[in-house]
């Protein structure tokens, strides 16, 4: 993501070597799912870049959003972030939007885990 000859560049994928990349676009949305599979498990990574409500073009900020959702085992993600020195923008953008993608890492498994009944949960162990 990003201009890589201007503004550098931001990636996450998995830190195994992936068997199989997924992608889609989610029905009549400009949501982009891709969807890796290891040999450990399998992530989601879901893109959108949002438009202002009232359907006018975008704005000179743009923003890219970016979340990961963990969908089976465990698999470790690698986050790669090259800036390039002097563009003080682009290094508030990526501060915002590393940001984002903790704060949905953190949002997504308590959301999970808040619809677990506990006593099911210990039966089960």
């Amino acid at each position: 993501m990003l201009d890589p000859a201007r503004g550098g560049s931001f990636s996450l994928r998995p830190r195994d070597p992936f068997f199989t990349v997924s992608r889609r676009y989610v029905d009549r949305t400009a949501v982009l799912e891709t969807d890796f599979t290891t040999d450990r498990g399998s992530v989601r990574l879901l893109d959108l870049m949002p438009i202002d409500d009232g359907g006018r073009s975008l704005r000179p900020m743009r923003e890219v959003l970016r979340a990961v959702e963990g969908m089976d085992g465990t698999v470790e993600i690698e986050v790669r972030l090259d800036v390039q020195p002097g563009d003080p923008s682009t290094y508030a953008a990526v501060a915002a939007a590393l940001t984002a993608v903790a704060i949905v890492a953190s949002l997504i498994p308590a959301w999970r885990a808040r619809r677990v009944d506990p006593v099911r949960a210990l039966k089960a162990e």
